[in-house]
């Protein structure tokens, strides 16, 4: 497996809750309840930022810097360095498509964006990812929703049951961010956490400096783990227009 198959992993977080047993109150949130619950949804038009990543599953350990730009519900756009700092891939994803360049071996690829789906069999589209990468909830609340109240942590899970999947998040109820995420997949079990951590206050937003994600999935019939640390060095919320190159140079093979 190359780097650049790393890099979908990256997105398919591209990043299990330990919570009391004690003190639990479940309760099916009412329309009032979801309306109270505000948490924190980081808006914005453009986003820059720059983030270290460690890298890690069953074939290999990499340690690399992703350069993100992303106009919302638009476009994510991706820059992979390895430690020398030269572009090893850079990734373009749209509403529909996902673009690859391999600098390395000379190649670039398009795929669906379904591609990642079908490689995690956990549903993808690009509001998720934008969502994934910033610590907003994935999914709107409805009068669905199950609420589970722990007054001792001060947190506040909502579990989510979707068509494919049961999505669980854990709120702070201290400053109402997103602080863990389960995605569970019905059929298959295939298992995405991702913890957000180290928040910095940005833009009158409480950001998550470090996501943690770990990956368990199964794949021709072996049970495969990926994990992600991912750090923030950098992140801005541009009010210009931002630039998304992705130029492919006429030598690179298509694949």
């Amino acid at each position: 497996m190359n780097n650049i198959k790393s890099l979908f992993f990256l997105i398919g977080l591209t990043l299990i809750f330990s919570s009391c047993k004690k003190n639990l109150t479940p309760t099916t949130a009412t329309r009032e309840e979801i309306i109270n619950l505000t948490v924190q949804e980081i808006d914005y038009n453009y986003l820059s930022a720059k983030a270290k990543v460690d890298f890690k599953d069953n074939e290999q350990d990499l340690h690399f810097t992703v350069n993100i730009r992303m106009k919302k519900d638009s476009i994510v756009w991706l820059s992979i360095s390895p430690a020398l700092g030269i572009e090893a891939a850079r990734c373009l994803i749209l509403k529909d498509s996902i673009y690859m360049i391999d600098r390395i071996n000379n190649k670039y690829s398009t795929y669906d964006l379904s591609f990642l789906s079908q490689k995690f069999n956990v549903p993808m589209d690009l509001p998720t990812i934008q969502s994934l990468l910033v610590g907003n909830m994935p999914f709107k609340r409805d009068h669905h929703d199950k609420i589970i109240k722990n007054t001792e942590t001060s947190t506040c899970m909502v579990e989510q049951n979707k068509t494919d999947l049961i999505a669980t998040n854990f709120i702070s109820l201290v400053s109402m961010v997103l602080q863990k995420l389960e995605l569970t997949e019905k059929v298959n079990h295939n298992h995405l956490i991702i913890n957000y951590d180290n928040f910095t206050p940005i833009n009158n937003y409480n950001f998550p400096n470090k996501i943690s994600v770990n990956l368990n999935y199964k794949q021709g019939g072996t049970v495969l783990q990926t994990t992600i640390d991912a750090n923030y060095t950098k992140i801005e919320f541009p009010e210009k227009e931002l630039g998304f190159p992705f130029n492919v140079p006429r030598r690179f093979e298509n694949r």
